[in-house]
């Protein structure tokens, strides 16, 4: 159920977001994304890319939830941030000293 095509950071973003947000209230909504600074029309077609590629499922009245291939997704987009930081990080401090 991959997507045909890698993830964007915009699309990571997504996820992260509707994770955090599906922690704090019942049913993420197509507004409640909204309200975090998108245009409604652009986090429906968002949403509507995802769940296609199997990322999040949509419920009723506009709602959308993690799949496991999702949930994955978002993990995996941490591990390769955090890899970076600590790849990064070092090489930033050595050059801070000079």
């Amino acid at each position: 159920m991959a997507g045909p095509h890698a993830l964007r950071r915009i699309d990571r973003s997504y996820l992260e977001t509707i994770y955090r947000l599906e922690r704090e209230m019942p049913c993420v909504t197509t507004s409640g994304l909204a309200d975090l600074g998108a245009a409604a029309a652009s986090v429906s077609g968002m949403l509507k890319n995802l769940a296609s590629d199997g990322y999040v499922e949509r419920g009723a009245r506009g709602g959308a939830r993690l799949t496991p291939h999702g949930l994955d997704e978002r993990q995996h987009a941490i591990s390769l941030e955090l890899a970076r930081l600590v790849t990064v990080l070092p090489v930033a401090r050595r050059v801070r000293r000079r």
